[in-house]
């Protein structure tokens, strides 16, 4: 039952996604280690409204990406919401970290 929800609220989240909104943000991915940054790009990889997430550098402490997606900057953050990510803003820099 609980994977069934799950799978409705994905499905709700694609049709309602407004596919003639799009747009691109950098933030930054704090990292500890190598296996953090695969787990942490494969979520941020698996949010519905992600269409590409381009590496622009991966360093010891962090990584940081490029992100084209679709919908609304609200619509991005509830998705990450749903993975477990929050979308924050610090000193000018977006950043995309554990909730």
């Amino acid at each position: 039952v609980r994977q069934r929800t799950v799978l409705e609220e994905g499905w709700k989240t694609v049709a309602a996604l407004s596919r003639d909104v799009s747009d691109t943000l950098t933030a930054v991915v704090p990292i500890k280690d190598l296996a953090e940054w695969v787990r942490m790009r494969r979520r941020i990889a698996a949010a519905v409204p992600v269409r590409t997430l381009q590496v622009q550098t991966v360093e010891e402490s962090r990584a940081i990406v490029v992100l084209q997606y679709v919908g609304t900057r609200a619509q991005l953050d509830k998705a990450f919401e749903r993975l477990g990510l929050s979308l924050i803003e610090s000193g000018g820099e977006l950043s995309i970290v554990n909730r």
